[in-house]
């Protein structure tokens, strides 16, 4: 429920899809080998969601990739 009521949008921000398509764009990005690329992914986010999300989004990917070296 956590997770869902993260992606909901209000009305003047994009739709969960939008929100995801920008998202896994970013995860795609940040776990790839392009600089370029994740870059444009991170300024992306910050235009989307704004910086705090800069913030969380990584963290969250990090975690990922942590849990499933464990």
């Amino acid at each position: 429920m956590m997770l869902r009521a993260s992606i909901d949008p209000t009305p003047t921000e994009p739709s969960g899809a939008e929100r995801a398509a920008v998202l896994e764009e970013f995860v795609a990005a940040v776990v790839g080998d392009d600089a370029a690329q994740a870059e444009t992914a991170r300024a992306l986010v910050v235009e989307q969601f704004g910086i705090d999300w800069l913030i969380d989004a990584p963290a969250v990917v990090a975690n990922f990739e942590m849990m499933t070296r464990l």
